[in-house]
């Protein structure tokens, strides 16, 4: 794992002047293709802020988590996730290049119903990805509209990405999926309450079909993770 960490670093440094994006995880530039030497006119990247606090060490394991997965996924099947080109870090910052889709991010185009052809493609696409993702033991766990990247729109192509708290657990292994969180409304009611202290890879199934409802109706399901976890799991 480590080796592959190393592989996919790069020397770049980032202008960081257009920004198209920020979250929990650090916010999103545009940048020229020549930064980093891909034909592409354009890239994202990544810019993710090195805290000087004891929790960073924790962030720290996110960020290398997000750099392996991401790789490991462009040697699968680079059609179904955005692709990633490489991570560099200086001083202050750790960045990580990647595919620059145009159009967005899918929550950018849900302003009104999709018609069921172009949902059920869309979610076949995001099924095959999660098919992928889920062989290799790893599971999304923030599967929601604004981690979806829609290449095109007629036909729709969609592409998975943001892997900031993906992780792998192999079968035969000690380590489960135990972290709680919140992603608005698309997060499975096992994560919200966490009784058992564990959960499935099949949480992205239920935040697959958060999406789907969404596409085709509009409307959110859910429009908190408290309501889907106390309305619909009584265990």
């Amino acid at each position: 794992m480590e080796k592959m960490k190393r592989d996919s670093r790069l020397d770049f440094n980032p202008r960081c002047a257009d920004r198209i994006g920020h979250g929990g995880f650090g916010e999103v530039f545009k940048e020229p293709g020549t930064l980093i030497g891909v034909g592409s006119p354009c890239v994202a990247v990544k810019r993710i802020f090195k805290r000087q606090t004891p929790s960073f060490a924790i962030e720290r394991d996110s960020i290398v988590r997000e750099i392996i997965i991401a790789a490991e996924l462009m040697k699968e099947q680079s059609e179904l996730f955005v692709e990633f080109f490489g991570w560099s870090e200086d001083t202050h910052y750790v960045y990580l290049a990647m595919e620059y889709v145009e159009l967005g991010d899918l929550e950018a185009s849900l302003g009104s119903p999709w018609n069921e052809d172009d949902t059920r493609l869309v979610i076949r696409q995001l099924l095959e990805g999660l098919v992928r993702m889920h062989r290799q033991h790893i599971a999304h766990r923030d599967l929601r509209p604004q981690n979806i990247f829609l290449v095109s729109r007629e036909p729709p192509r969609a592409k998975i990405g943001d892997f900031g708290i993906s992780k792998r657990v192999p079968a035969d292994s000690s380590t489960k999926y135990d972290t709680k969180y919140s992603t608005g409304g698309y997060c499975a009611p096992e994560i919200t309450k966490n009784k058992m202290g564990k959960y499935t890879k099949a949480v992205d199934l239920w935040s697959l079909g958060c999406i789907m409802y969404k596409m085709v109706v509009g409307e959110k399901l859910f429009q908190d993770d408290v309501h889907a976890a106390y309305e619909y799991d009584d265990t």
